[in-house]
């Protein structure tokens, strides 16, 4: 095993101490924030792997979180036997998933990508939006489904059980730390496979992929399905930490996601985890500070960062370690005690 790779293991092991260990530390409203961060931290990896990956921007990602989440409260609230909550998150990630799958039929096969493709998606929020105001003897209208469905429960159907409700700290942060520890091992099993090397190459050059002879609609198709299912298996993560309304599928949430990939780097997937946790702290805190002010500064923010660091945080990092590192060996190579040969021979 490589050093670089058993360091790596070694970070991501104190990481999960220490996330393992939070509950115990911190207080009740950091702990309930923190198991909302990791829903959003998964909603922030679908979009990176459509965005980051395969190079389609959705305006809209954030529908497909709402969708999860209305279809677990749905299933609670219409159906009561155990094991109804697995069925909820089921149905929240499959519905979603296949919603996508049929509206990016329509658009792949229809050739539409760019702008346009952001249009479309910022289209199909809104109509989301619609029918959540409307539809009030399903959706609850603006009230959402407050209190009409059973809290969500896990374990062993039948024998042994733990709920979900609003007041249980831990069994939410740990139930949310597991559901992120999987999409994130998902996510980058997807990338690092046959498939995510051809989603680079449908972000990188889509003509020429396809005279290779590769169907890319279908492979367009297959990853704005499989980012949709995960951005509502974060949905359905988040009851019942978080309010199910018309809210989710507003502008604005989905505009959230967006800078959270952004300002963390896209294409990275430790980056949108990065942003979606600085970013979501930053609003907590300015929202407390500047009442009004907040929602500007955090447009700021994002304008910064599209204009002067259109990586991110992590290729900001990644530039900074790589120019220490050149510096390191341009001292080396200067010194004459050290032979040329074994600076060039040593593997980076």
């Amino acid at each position: 095993m490589e050093i670089r790779q058993k360091k790596r293991i070694v970070t991501y092991a104190v990481i999960l101490c220490l996330l393992g260990m939070f509950p115990l530390v911190g207080g009740d409203y950091d702990t309930v924030l923190i198991a909302r961060i990791f829903c959003f931290a998964i909603l922030a990896l679908s979009l990176d792997l459509i965005w980051g990956y395969a190079g389609l921007l959705s305006f809209g990602h954030g529908a497909f979180f709402g969708l999860g989440a209305y279809g677990l409260g749905l299933t609670l609230k219409y159906c009561d036997f155990p094991g109804m909550s697995y069925v909820g998150v089921i149905v929240g990630i499959f519905g979603t998933a296949i919603v996508a799958a049929i509206l990016g039929y329509f658009l792949f096969y229809g050739r539409v990508s760019g702008i346009y493709f952001g249009i479309i998606t910022l289209a199909f929020t809104t109509i989301l939006w619609s029918l959540s105001i409307t539809l009030i003897q399903i959706t609850g209208g603006q009230n959402g489904l407050y209190g009409a469905f059973l809290e969500p429960s896990y374990g062993i159907p039948g024998l042994l059980e733990f709920q979900r409700t609003r007041t249980s700290n831990m069994a939410n942060y740990y139930t949310c730390l597991v559901g992120f520890i999987l999409s994130y091992c998902l996510c980058r099993f997807l990338v690092r496979s046959h498939f995510g090397r051809i989603l680079l190459a449908i972000k990188n050059n889509e003509e020429r992929l396809e005279c290779f002879g590769y169907n890319v609609a279908n492979f367009k198709i297959a990853i704005f399905a499989v980012s949709a299912g995960l951005a509502g298996f974060a949905g359905s993560m988040s009851v019942p930490i978080h309010f199910i309304a018309p809210t989710t599928f507003c502008l604005l949430f989905s505009t959230s996601v967006i800078i959270w990939v952004a300002v963390g780097g896209r294409g990275t997937l430790t980056g949108p985890i990065i942003g979606a946790f600085l970013v979501t702290y930053m609003e907590n805190w300015l929202s407390t500070q500047f009442e009004y002010l907040w929602v500007l500064l955090m447009g700021i923010l994002f304008v910064l960062v599209v204009v002067f660091q259109q990586g991110g945080i992590v290729k900001l990092a990644e530039n900074i370690i790589n120019r220490g590192r050149g510096k390191d060996e341009g001292r080396l190579r200067s010194s004459p005690g050290v032979p040329r040969t074994r600076i060039e021979e040593e593997p980076k």
